[in-house]
């Protein structure tokens, strides 16, 4: 007897998520979905962030919106849609406490088949409870080996044995790319001024000197305020040409109240001027001009299931700082400038969690801009690892395929 996707023109993927945002989750969905498109599949996305009356994003695929904006992961919604729709795999992408609430969707419809793609970010996001409802999928996906190893652990320990993979995030080195190359390639440090050209037309005085780029989500866990309290330490007797780039958005000030920009000496220092309250939605094109406008990149999260806009930026030729936990630890020693932390007494797995030491990140800004040579070198260790055929979003894409088609085989 056929399997029911045999019977079917194309096997049918519904894949649950963020969709149409400014967030690393988005950015990689929409890679997944453009692969498994390509390959043949028949996919439908179930935007867990887009309520009905949402203008609808360019995205490869049809998307259905949640009709409960205040509840993001509404599994009732996602049962409506297994109802609808019979898909022959539901893919989710999102942290381990999120899946596990969407996967009492599935109760009355145990036949589909299911894949959690999961940030794991330590044994803390895997208590017992929700080990035990992820444990109920087919196939559970971390981002790296040390991930999978936890999840394995964590599941493991509850009797639970679903099968497990390890798939990378890639980067569309198509969008993210040095806009001058030397003739072997290689990024060229011209293409700093050019980008600044372009992006900074009305700002000639920012043609020179040195921009530091934070693009992280303003979010507790990526501690914004360390970053700035290692760049201000740095910046300290500094020409007024060194500056940092905030891509992020913040609250608008309380009334009489002292920003941290502000009692740290950096209003002169940051860009741009006038910060927005939503994150910035810019396109690929835009973002590429800003990744190459900005000399260093720098990551100063508590902690990290990736780092996404580590690889975009890297992939540009800019050297990275990211902290020596979590998944910056597994990607990027001898690719980027490891920065120190301090661990928390409280958590039981301090390689997956710290705060960066202030130190660190000016000591490691004071270097990159002292010695030109060194950046260079680290510029070019970033982008290898960056441009590396692991991350590329042709070999990813086969690797996810091949992996649905197994599991529908099975």
């Amino acid at each position: 007897m056929l399997n029911q996707w045999e019977d079917r023109i194309r096997p049918v993927i519904v894949v649950v998520g963020h969709c149409g945002i400014p967030t690393g989750f988005s950015r990689v969905l929409r890679q997944i979905v453009i692969a498994l498109r390509d390959a043949g599949f028949e996919l439908h996305h179930f935007a867990i962030n887009l309520v009905p009356d949402s203008p609808i994003p360019d995205w490869p695929c049809p998307v259905i919106c949640n009709p409960a904006p205040g509840d993001l992961h509404n599994a009732a919604e996602l049962a409506a849609i297994i109802e609808s729709l019979h898909p022959d795999v539901v893919l989710m992408m999102d942290e381990p406490w999120a899946c596990a609430r969407l996967m009492t969707a599935f109760t009355l419809h145990p036949e589909i088949r299911t894949v959690l793609y999961v940030a794991i970010h330590g044994r803390d996001s895997l208590p017992p409870a929700i080990a035990t409802q992820l444990g109920a999928a087919d196939r559970l996906v971390a981002f790296t080996p040390q991930a999978e190893r936890l999840l394995r652990d964590a599941l493991e320990a509850g009797g639970e044995s679903p099968q497990f993979a390890t798939i990378p995030h890639g980067v569309d080195t198509q969008a993210f790319y040095p806009l001058i190359r030397r003739q072997n390639g290689d990024p060229s440090p011209d293409r700093v001024r050019h980008a600044r050209q372009l992006l900074f037309a009305d700002r000639p005085e920012l043609a020179d000197g040195l921009i530091v780029l934070n693009a992280n989500r303003n979010q507790p866990f990526k501690r914004i305020d360390l970053a700035l309290e290692g760049f201000a330490r740095f910046a300290q007797g500094k020409p007024p040409n060194v500056r940092m780039y905030l891509h992020l958005a913040t609250r608008p000030a309380l009334p009489d109240e002292v920003t941290l920009v502000d009692r740290l000496g950096l209003r002169d220092r940051i860009l741009p001027k006038e910060l927005p309250e939503k994150h910035p939605h810019a396109d690929d094109r835009w973002l590429n001009l800003l990744y190459n406008a900005c000399d260093i990149g720098m990551n100063t999260s508590q902690r990290e299931g990736w780092g996404l806009v580590s690889f975009e930026h890297a992939a540009t030729g800019a050297p990275q700082m990211v902290p020596n936990h979590s998944a910056g630890a597994e990607l990027w020693p001898g690719s980027a400038l490891m920065l120190d932390t301090e661990q928390h007494k409280s958590k039981e797995d301090p390689q997956f969690e710290g705060d960066v030491r202030i130190d660190s990140v000016s000591e490691a800004l004071e270097m990159l801009y002292q010695n030109k040579s060194a950046r260079y070198e680290m510029s070019l260790s970033a982008y290898r690892l960056a441009t590396d055929e692991r991350f590329q979003w042709k070999s990813i894409g086969e690797t996810w395929s091949n992996l649905l088609c197994t599991l529908l085989e099975s």
